[in-house]
């Protein structure tokens, strides 16, 4: 069925509310506002940047930092494994995925976290050379409270 579509989107819509933000663009995904908890919640999402990006969530119970999952993820460009003890393929689960957002956009989505620790991914290949976002430096990981 068709449908045809008129009028002017009002400019003064508001935007759905949120518990936290989640920024990202070249190479940068954090949470810029709020704050992410356990259970079910509505977050926006805004790319800032120049290139499309997406965030890959994946949770953990395992303690994980930023630098431990940099490490992951060059070991997975390498072949060489990290020197620590965690393996990708059973300590994360996957947690939420967003759809690819142009420059400049926003998205909200509901997701549902369980405490722990929650590692935000980029793999949308960079304009300059193929690579995915994830391996400039475009992750981070966050606590997410009981």
């Amino acid at each position: 069925m068709a449908f045809e579509v008129t009028g002017e989107m009002p400019a003064d819509l508001a935007e759905p509310a949120s518990t936290a933000t989640l920024t990202i663009g070249e190479y940068i995904i954090e949470v810029s506002e709020g704050a992410l908890t356990s259970g079910t919640q509505i977050i926006k999402v805004q790319n800032i940047g120049a290139q499309p990006h997406f965030v890959d969530a994946e949770s953990t119970q395992k303690e994980i930092t930023n630098e431990d999952l940099e490490a992951l993820l060059m070991a997975d460009m390498s072949g060489t494994p990290a020197p620590i003890d965690f393996n990708p393929e059973t300590d994360l689960m996957p947690a939420f995925f967003t759809g690819t957002q142009s420059m400049g956009t926003s998205i909200w989505v509901e997701v549902d976290l369980s405490p722990g620790y929650l590692a935000l991914m980029c793999f949308f290949p960079d304009i300059s050379d193929g690579m995915p976002h994830a391996y400039h430096g475009m992750h981070n990981v966050v606590e997410i409270p009981e």
